[in-house]
C-alpha cells in the first residue's frame, strides 16, 4: 500500500488517545481496528509501536469480547464454520474480529484436525467468486430455455484420488449474432480464476455453419442452478421451481434464443404472429411453459414446426398481448435481435441455428 494512500492517511491522523480508546477501552483487535480503515494488521502494530502503545497481555487479550464470543461455541457450530461452510481461518477470524493464530488455536484446544492441502483447495474453490447477481440468474435461467446447455461428469482428482463432479454451462450461437455472444459474456462477467473475459471458441454446427461460444464453469454456484433445472440422470427438465425463477429478463433471453415472429397483411394492415421453438420439451413442459407465458400476459396455443407432430412450437396470436409482450422484453433485447420485434417486412422468418446446440 502506497505511503500516501487515503486509507494510511486517515489511519495516521487519529491521535494517540484515539487508538488507545479504540484498542484498550474498546477491546478491538488489531483484526478489527485494520479492517476498520482498510489496512493490513501489520501496519496498525507498526504505528501502535511507534506511538509507544503497549500491547494487551495474553491474558489480557483472552478477555477482549471477540475471543470471549468465539470461545463460546460450541464444537458442533465450530464444526459448522470450518468444514461445512468451509471457511478458512482467516475468514471466522473475520468474523469474530479476532487473530487467526487464535482461531487456530481455538480448534487445536478442541481437538479439531485441519484440513489438508487438497481439503483446503476445495474449500477456497467453494468461496471464489460472488454470489449471482439478478441479471446473471435471469440470462442463465432464461437461456437455458433456449440454446444454453448445463454440463455434467465425473472427474477423479489427481491430489486426493476421490471422485468429484463439475458443472459447467455453454452458450454458442452462430457467428453472425456474436454481438449476441458477447453480451452474454459481458453478463457473466470476468472469471474469478484469471480475472479475464471467457475465452470464446468456434465449433461448426451439425448444419454446416459457423458457431461462437464460451464456457462458465464454477460448480459450486451451478450445482444449485442444477438442483433446479437437471433431472436426477443430469437431463434438462422443466419444473415449477424453474418457471418461478423467469422474470421479464430471462423471457427477454429466450425469446432471442429460440423466438421468432411472422408477420401477414391483411388489407392494409399487418398482423404479427409469434412462436417459441420448444420442440425439446415434453408435453408436461409445455403446459408449464404456457403457463408462464399467460402469467405474463401472453395468451398460447401449441402448433407444430412444418406440421411435423414431434415438433411442438407454442404460438400468439393475439395483437393487443403480443404489444404488450414486446414491450415488457423490449429494455433487454440487443440491436441485432431488434428485428424479431419487427412491425414491418411480409416474409415469414425462417428459425435460425442458435438451437443447434440444445441438450
Amino acid at each position: 500500500m502506497s505511503k500516501n494512500s487515503p486509507e494510511l492517511i486517515k489511519l495516521r491522523n487519529l491521535s494517540t488517545e484515539e487508538f488507545y480508546n479504540l484498542y484498550w477501552n474498546k477491546k478491538y483487535s488489531f483484526v478489527k481496528i485494520s479492517s476498520m480503515f482498510g489496512v493490513s494488521p501489520g501496519t496498525v502494530m507498526g504505528i501502535f509501536k511507534l506511538r509507544g502503545i503497549k500491547k494487551r497481555t495474553c491474558m489480557e487479550y483472552k478477555n477482549t469480547p471477540g475471543l470471549v464470543k468465539f470461545k463460546d461455541l460450541s464444537n458442533p457450530e465450530l464444526f459448522d464454520l470450518y468444514w461445512n461452510k468451509k471457511y478458512s481461518f482467516e475468514q471466522i477470524a473475520e468474523i469474530f474480529k479476532i487473530s487467526p493464530t487464535a482461531v487456530r488455536n481455538v480448534y487445536a484446544e478442541q481437538g479439531m484436525k485441519s484440513r489438508t492441502n487438497a481439503e483446503s483447495q476445495t474449500a477456497i474453490n467453494s468461496h471464489r467468486g460472488k454470489e449471482l447477481s439478478f441479471m446473471q440468474e435471469q440470462l442463465i435461467y432464461g437461456s437455458l430455455l433456449g440454446d444454453a446447455c448445463l454440463n455434467h461428469e465425473f472427474f477423479i482428482s489427481n491430489k486426493t484420488g476421490k471422485r468429484l463432479e463439475s458443472f459447467k454451462i455453454a452458450f454458442y450461437h452462430s457467428n453472425k449474432f456474436k454481438e449476441y455472444l458477447l453480451h452474454k459474456r459481458d453478463i457473466i462477467g470476468s472469471s474469478a480464476k484469471t480475472k479475464k473475459p471467457y475465452k470464446l471458441t468456434y465449433r461448426m454446427s451439425g448444419m454446416g455453419s459457423l458457431m461462437v461460444g464460451f464456457s462458465y464453469c464454477h460448480s459450486p454456484t451451478l450445482e444449485k442452478i442444477a438442483k433446479i433445472c437437471l433431472d436426477s440422470n443430469y437431463k434438462k427438465r422443466l419444473t415449477p421451481e424453474w418457471v418461478e425463477k423467469i422474470d421479464w429478463p430471462a423471457l427477454a433471453f429466450w425469446y432471442q434464443d429460440d423466438g421468432s415472429i411472422a408477420l401477414s397483411r391483411h388489407g392494409k394492415k399487418n398482423f404479427k404472429s409469434i412462436s417459441f421453438h420448444t420442440e425439446s420439451f415434453n408435453s408436461h413442459e409445455l403446459v408449464l411453459l404456457q403457463k408462464l407465458l399467460l402469467k405474463f400476459g401472453l395468451d398460447t396455443k401449441i402448433g407444430y414446426n412444418n406440421g411435423i407432430k414431434n415438433q411442438p412450437i407454442i404460438l400468439a396470436h393475439k395483437q393487443a398481448q403480443i404489444k404488450a409482450f414486446f414491450d415488457g422484453i423490449r429494455p433487454y433485447i440487443i440491436p441485432c435481435e431488434l428485428y424479431k420485434l419487427r412491425d414491418s417486412g411480409l416474409f415469414r422468418e425462417k428459425k435460425t441455428e442458435n438451437a443447434s446446440n440444445r441438450m
